[in-house]
């Protein structure tokens, strides 16, 4: 929550960081982060960039910023990587030099580290957005989000034949089920006796090619429909 104070009836510092705002430029996306836990890499705006940044407009518009820790909280965990990590709320008062007039910003931050930087990184993460959400900082004519994963492989859709083979074969068994005087035999029913055919061949659902698709529909030609048949009313009676 941003909180104003002010020492007269026209304070400055509203004007100041909105002068502040017009003249930020566009800061890219240009770094990337090594590999995480996850294995993935993902692009991101260094706290350097923005400090080049700010740096000479605070001055230009006589604008203070100073940072105070509200609360922070750190844990342990023994594993390996960054066993140590902290949790920050930081609060940032921007103030004018020339009447005093302040505004204050709130920000959460965390940090993980090997050895005794895991507060000044969480203190950064707090900086960071604290700077960035204050002053709207856009990047470059992306998305500020279009960047930080790679987008996912684009979906294969199936070929039409497969997909075709796959139909055939729950026509094929309602088919024999109705022939069989099973007309109520259900999806869930018709899922299973297909995956078990599968399985007479080694397969699994979902089946990948034509060829296995071939092999399912001679198993199910050759199923004893009378024991399934049987089976079924069993299921029904219990």
């Amino acid at each position: 929550m941003a909180e104003t104070k002010t020492t007269n009836k026209q304070p400055k510092i509203l004007s100041a960081m909105h002068k502040l705002m017009a003249s930020l430029k566009s800061l890219p996306k240009n770094r990337t982060a090594p590999a995480g836990r996850g294995g993935r890499t993902f692009s991101y705006r260094g706290i350097d960039d923005l400090l080049d940044a700010l740096h000479p407009l605070l001055v230009e518009h006589k604008i203070l910023v100073l940072p105070k820790c509200l609360s922070r909280d750190w844990q342990f965990e023994a594993q390996a990587g960054h066993p140590w990590e902290m949790a920050v709320t930081m609060q940032y008062v921007f103030k004018s030099t020339e009447d005093g007039s302040e505004v204050s910003v709130e920000a959460p931050g965390m940090g993980a580290d090997s050895n005794d930087k895991c507060s000044g990184k969480a203190a950064t993460s707090a900086f960071k957005t604290a700077m960035y959400q204050t002053f709207c900082v856009p990047v470059s004519d992306t998305s500020i989000d279009s960047e930080a994963y790679p987008d996912p492989a684009p979906s294969r859709a199936e070929p039409p034949d497969l997909q075709k083979a796959k139909d055939n074969l729950v026509a094929l068994v309602k088919s024999e089920a109705a022939t069989h005087g099973l007309n109520d035999f259900s999806d869930e029913n018709t899922i299973g006796l297909i995956r078990a055919a599968a399985a007479a061949h080694g397969f699994s659902l979902p089946l990948k090619t034509l060829e296995e698709c071939d092999k399912v529909a001679v198993v199910i030609n050759e199923m004893d429909w009378q024991k399934i048949k049987e089976k079924e009313g069993a299921n029904v009676a219990a």
